[in-house]
C-alpha cells in the first residue's frame, strides 16, 4: 500500500485522470498512457450500483477488462518501486 504523509488530506475522486494529476503534484508518476486513462475512466463511472461501470456499448468485454488490469498493474508496480 502506498502511504503519503501530507499536511492535508488528498482530494477524493473517481476519475483516474484527476488522480494521476494529483499524484504528479507530489512527484508520483503513474506511468499510464493518455489512451489508457481515458479508456479506464470510460469504463469506471462510479462506486454506486446505479453508476455501474459500463462502456457506451455495455459491460466491458474480457479483452477490455484485461487491458485495464495490465495497465493498472504496470502502473502499480512502478509506483510501489518509487515510494
Amino acid at each position: 500500500m502506498v502511504r503519503l504523509f501530507l499536511d492535508r488530506p488528498l482530494e477524493r475522486t473517481h476519475s483516474l485522470r484527476k488522480l494521476v494529476a494529483l499524484g504528479k503534484r507530489y512527484g508520483i508518476e503513474a506511468m499510464l498512457s493518455e489512451d489508457d486513462m481515458d479508456f479506464i475512466d470510460s469504463v469506471y463511472r462510479g462506486r454506486y450500483p446505479a453508476e455501474e461501470g459500463l462502456l457506451p456499448t455495455g459491460a466491458p468485454t474480457r479483452e477490455e477488462a484485461e487491458r485495464i488490469i495490465r495497465a493498472v498493474s504496470q502502473s502499480r508496480q512502478h509506483i510501489c518501486q518509487i515510494t
